[in-house]
């Protein structure tokens, strides 16, 4: 799971909800965190795909 650093903008706060619909019950590295927060801190429409083809891995791979 991505924690929410003390000080985050409103955009970055619902990039950090959406990377954690598919990271919520995955525990991450501190490199790979802090390389997730850079990616929230990024395009809602960049996180939104990358949550999306994450998704389909995982429909894929469980079949």
């Amino acid at each position: 799971m991505i924690e929410k650093p003390t000080s985050v903008n409103d955009m970055m706060a619902r990039n950090i909800d959406t990377l954690n619909e598919v990271f919520e019950h995955t525990q991450l590295s501190k490199p790979e965190e802090r390389s997730l927060l850079w990616l929230a801190a990024g395009e809602p429409g960049t996180v939104i795909n990358l949550v999306s083809a994450i998704k389909k891995i995982r429909k894929a791979v469980s079949v």
